[in-house]
């Protein structure tokens, strides 16, 4: 092995801000929290994991079978060992309790008219200023408030209301991560880069699952749409390509019947009436709403046979029918967090910061906050008006991103690993039949199973046969051509018990085709 480089795709920025019951957050800060040494426990104002609002929201903030400080130790000399200097880690730590202390900040409404929001715990948040090193006064106009651009060179403050400002906080502890993520993984790449370019490489591809909560928001659908994406990836790869094959090869068998999810697929990222493409227009208007991307989706996707309209009681949500099956998304802030992604504001405020490594992680995304237009033209759906021509929102970074790995994957001879999870609880030896089986549906693992056992999963080009196998009928190799010699070696006793087919170009083994002719 020469190097190596890591790639940055989908990192799921919401599992900093939330999690689900019985899970955790990134294992890091846990880590740090369990191996800090008490200078920096002292110094970053850490406390057990417990404590903290982004650590404690699954419920259990420590695994029997993890010993997070040991971890914490190895994570030190790993950095170490990459010639990362104790001072830059030092600022790594500091962005991590930062982000945990930034999930301590809380809100109270003011008693105004326009229902503005202030922060109720300023000793928090000026602590937090202090790690990030900007004025607390800063730090309070950009929590509670959000600047929007006029005109070529005037902008107005608009205040948050309470939840916005909530979203506002995490949006920032989010776009930290971020952005540590990415100075990380490039200080790691130019660490372990290969000295010599090879173009022979082997690609490890970890994704997160299909999500379906009993309240799932902007990231569920996010999460789910690129499941639908790899999963009809899976689809062309295992199914269509095998059916295609024995065409090609004039091979006649019964075809297998799969869930073709491109009807999902179009209903979520279709041009210009997709369910993202929707939620990014109205993004761009400032007095677009939940309610009126709700409106707009039902009046343009009412109609498609994959969208479920919102159920009885659940007013603010809309359903889509996945591959998986279906799941209710409650709309209530999806454009908010459409428009998380760098918020010039508060880019601006951290390229100020007194840390020379904030404004380093921060430098990455100063272009955003210095070529940003002002106004926007008339949008995709008939609306006049300004907002942001350029905004570049999270549905369509994120779909970008998936985009581009799909190009990478389709250039590739991929192999699949699926993991399942044997039951609710996460507990050993304890394996749910129902469970297990419905995750075998959702991920094609049936489908694979009958193509498997009908089909010939050994198939090789004649001469490669002969070449292998020719010592079995050593008498007649000498004067046959290769598809003759197959076809010979094929017909011989053992060749005879075996589920096979003489195509074109190759011949089709059933499985243990190999086997069976060495026995």
């Amino acid at each position: 092995m020469e190097g190596a480089q890591i790639g940055q795709c989908l990192l799921e920025r919401s599992r900093v801000v939330a999690h689900a019951p019985k899970e955790r957050g990134f294992h890091v800060f846990y880590q740090l929290l369990a191996g800090a040494t008490p200078h920096e426990t002292n110094t970053l104002k850490l406390r057990s994991a417990d404590k903290f609002h982004y650590l404690n929201q699954g419920g259990s903030t420590k695994l029997s079978h993890v010993d997070d400080g040991r971890l914490f130790h190895a994570l030190r000399s790993a950095l170490t060992f990459l010639q990362i200097l104790p001072a830059t880690q030092n600022d790594i730590f500091a962005v991590l309790a930062t982000i945990l202390h930034l999930g301590e900040i809380q809100f109270k409404e003011n008693q105004d008219a326009n229902n503005s929001t202030a922060v109720l715990n300023k000793e928090q948040a000026a602590l937090v200023a202090s790690l990030l090193g900007v004025s607390e006064a800063g730090l309070l106009k950009h929590l509670c408030s959000r600047t929007m651009d006029v005109a070529s060179s005037s902008s107005v403050s608009i205040p948050l209301q309470v939840q916005e400002a909530i979203d506002s906080r995490d949006a920032l502890a989010k776009v930290l991560y971020v952005l540590l993520f990415q100075w990380l993984a490039a200080t790691i790449n130019a660490a372990i880069a290969p000295e010599v370019t090879t173009s022979l490489s082997i690609g490890i591809l970890d994704i997160f699952g299909f999500e379906n909560f009993d309240n799932n928001s902007f990231e569920q659908l996010c999460i789910n749409y690129c499941n639908e994406k790899l999963q009809q990836h899976f689809n062309h790869y295992i199914f269509k390509m095998e059916q295609e094959e024995y065409a090609m090869e004039g091979i006649e068998w019964k075809a297998i019947d799969f869930v073709d999810n491109q009807e999902c697929i179009d209903l979520i990222e279709r041009r210009p009436l997709g369910i993202l493409s929707i939620l990014d227009e109205e993004s761009r208007f400032p007095k677009a709403t939940d309610n009126t991307f709700l409106e707009k989706l039902q009046q343009h996707l009412g109609a498609h046979p994959r969208l479920e309209k919102n159920k009885l009681g659940k007013e603010f949500t809309f359903g889509v029918q996945h591959y998986a099956g279906p799941v209710q998304y409650d709309v209530r802030n999806f454009l908010f967090k459409n428009r998380d992604t760098f918020r010039p504001d508060i880019i601006m405020l951290c390229l100020g910061s007194s840390r020379p490594f904030i404004r380093e992680i921060f430098e990455a995304v100063k272009v955003l906050a210095v070529d940003t237009p002002a106004a926007a033209p008339g949008g995709t759906l008939g609306r006049k008006a300004g907002g942001n021509a350029k905004m570049i929102t999270v549905g369509n970074q994120f779909r970008n991103q998936l985009h581009v790995l799909l190009g990478s994957l389709h250039e590739t001879s991929p192999a699949y690993i699926r993991c399942l999870k044997p039951n609710k609880e996460k507990s050993p030896g304890n394996f749910v039949d129902m469970k297990i089986v419905e995750q075998l549906r959702h991920a094609g693992i049936v489908e694979t199973v009958k193509i498997r056992k009908m089909g010939y999963p050994s198939r090789v080009v004649f001469r490669t046969f002969w070449v292998r196998y020719r010592f079995l009928v050593p008498k007649l190799m000498k004067s046959l051509a290769a598809a003759s010699a197959t076809k010979t070696i094929s017909d011989d006793d053992r060749g005879r018990t075996l589920a096979q087919h003489l195509s074109r170009a190759k011949i089709f083994q059933g499985e243990g085709g190999e086997v069976t002719l060495l026995w």
